[in-house]
């Protein structure tokens, strides 16, 4: 008896932790939009998404004299 309640009580702990640990992320990131000039419905989300754009891991570093400027197009 003291197995099946400790089962119990161990599955009805771990339910309700996983049930408050999935909160969906919210559409202001956190800012207050209520006095906005422009409604929040008439945003539209665009570019990259958070951490969209990766590091670069391995910069190659030229002295000042051998580096160039790319042309416009290239």
């Amino acid at each position: 008896m003291k197995r099946f309640l400790t089962i119990t009580l161990s599955f009805l702990v771990s339910v309700g932790a996983c049930a408050l640990a999935g909160e969906p992320p919210s559409f202001d990131n956190g800012f207050d939009l209520e006095n906005g000039l422009i409604p929040a419905n008439e945003i539209d989300h665009g570019g990259p998404g958070r951490d969209g754009i990766p590091a670069i891991d391995k910069p190659r570093f030229v002295a000042r004299r051998v580096g160039r400027l790319r042309r416009p197009g290239c």
